[in-house]
C-alpha cells in the first residue's frame, strides 16, 4: 500500500491548523509570541535606519554604522520591550491586559526587591571568584572626573534600559504566557516550551552564539520555576536585572555581544586565557556564554526545583 507522503503532510497541516484556532489558549500564546517577534525586528530595523542617518557622512564605513547599533542595541531593545508592553495595556480590552498585572507597589517590595538581591549577591560572587582566581582583572574606573555627570548619566540609562527590558520580558514569558499554558500543559512541558521561545527572540534580537543559548535555557528554566514557587514574576524579573546589571554597567563586560564602558573596567585576564579558561569564563562572549554562569543557574534551577516539589507534597499532606 502506497502513502502519498504530500497529502500525509497536508492531512497533518490541516489538522494542526484547527487544532491551534480550537485551543484558544494555544492560539493567544502565538499570537503574543509572534507579535513580540515581529516586534523587536521593526525596533531593529528602525533602530539601524535612525543610526545610519545619524552618522552618515561621506566618509562613513559600514563598520562604524555597525559599531554604533551594536554599542546601543541593548538599551534600544531593552526600551522597545517595554513600550511593547505599555501598548499591550493600552490595547485593554483587547489584550485583557491590565496595569495592574504589569505593576504593582506590594510585589516590587515584596519580590523585586529580594529578588534583586539575590541575583546581585549570585553575580557578584560568580564575578569575584573569577577575579580572585586570576581569570579576570579589575582595571580600574571608568568615570572620569573631567565628564563625570555624562558617564553618570550613561551608566544609568543603561542600567535603567536593561532594567526594563528584564522586566517586561518577565512579564511577557513568565507571566502572560505561563498563564495560557497554565491549565492545559504540565509544569515541565510549559517550562521547555516558554524556554524555547525565549531563545528564538533572543536568536532574533541579538547575534548569539550557542554558549549564550545555552545559558538563556538554562535561565528561562530557572526564572519559570522561581515564578511558580513566589506565584508572580516579579522575583525572577529582579534576579535577572540584577545580573544583567552586575555583569554590565557595574563590571562592563560584554553581554549578548554587546560592550559598554560601565563602573569598574573588567577585563579577561590575558595569563589564563586558554581554552579551558574560556569556557569556564565566556571569554570575548562574556558572562553570559561562561560555563561557570551555567553551573551556577543550573545549582540554583535544582534548589528551586527540589523547594517547588517540596512545596507541592507539603501541600498535598
Amino acid at each position: 500500500m502506497s502513502v502519498d507522503i504530500g497529502d500525509f503532510g497536508g492531512q497533518w497541516l490541516r489538522r494542526s491548523k484547527r487544532f491551534i484556532l480550537k485551543s484558544d489558549w494555544l492560539h493567544n500564546a502565538l499570537i503574543l509570541v509572534i507579535s513580540y517577534a515581529g516586534w523587536s525586528l521593526l525596533v531593529h530595523f528602525l533602530s539601524l535606519t535612525f543610526i545610519t542617518y545619524s552618522v552618515s557622512n561621506p566618509n562613513t564605513r559600514l563598520q562604524d554604522i555597525n559599531d554604533v547599533l551594536y554599542s546601543n542595541q541593548v538599551s534600544l531593545t531593552g526600551l522597545g520591550t517595554f513600550i511593547f508592553v505599555i501598548l499591550l495595556w493600552r490595547l485593554h480590552p483587547i489584550t485583557s491586559i491590565q496595569g495592574s498585572d504589569i505593576f504593582r507597589r506590594e510585589r516590587f517590595e515584596n519580590f523585586f526587591i529580594p529578588g534583586f538581591l539575590r541575583g546581585a549577591s549570585y553575580s557578584g560572587f560568580l564575578l569575584l571568584s573569577f577575579i580572585i582566581f586570576g581569570f579576570y582583572r579589575c582595571l580600574g574606573y571608568f568615570i572620569q572626573m573631567s565628564a563625570v555627570s555624562l558617564d553618570i548619566a550613561n551608566i544609568t540609562f543603561r542600567m535603567l534600559a536593561l532594567s526594563l527590558l528584564a522586566y517586561s520580558e518577565e512579564f511577557l514569558f513568565h507571566s502572560k504566557l505561563v498563564g495560557y499554558f497554565k491549565n492545559h500543559l504540565p509544569n515541565w512541558l510549559s517550562a521547555q516550551v516558554i524556554a524555547i521561545f525565549y531563545c528564538c527572540i533572543k536568536l532574533l534580537q541579538f547575534d548569539l552564539g550557542i554558549m549564550h543559548v545555552i545559558t538563556l535555557y538554562i535561565l528561562s528554566l530557572n526564572l519559570f520555576y522561581r515564578a511558580q514557587r513566589s506565584g508572580n514574576f516579579e522575583k525572577g524579573a529582579g534576579y535577572w536585572t540584577a545580573c544583567l546589571i552586575v555583569f554590565q554597567p557595574l563590571a562592563s563586560l560584554p553581554i549578548f555581544g554587546n560592550e559598554f564602558s560601565g563602573i569598574l573596567i573588567v577585563k579577561p585576564s590575558v595569563e589564563h586565557f586558554s581554552d579551558e579558561v574560556r569556557l569556564l569564563t565566556g571569554g570575548p562572549g562574556g558572562p553570559l556564554s561562561s560555563l561557570g554562569f551555567q553551573l551556577l543557574l543550573l545549582l540554583d534551577l535544582l534548589r528551586s526545583m527540589l523547594r517547588n516539589r517540596w512545596s507541592e507534597k507539603t501541600k498535598l499532606d
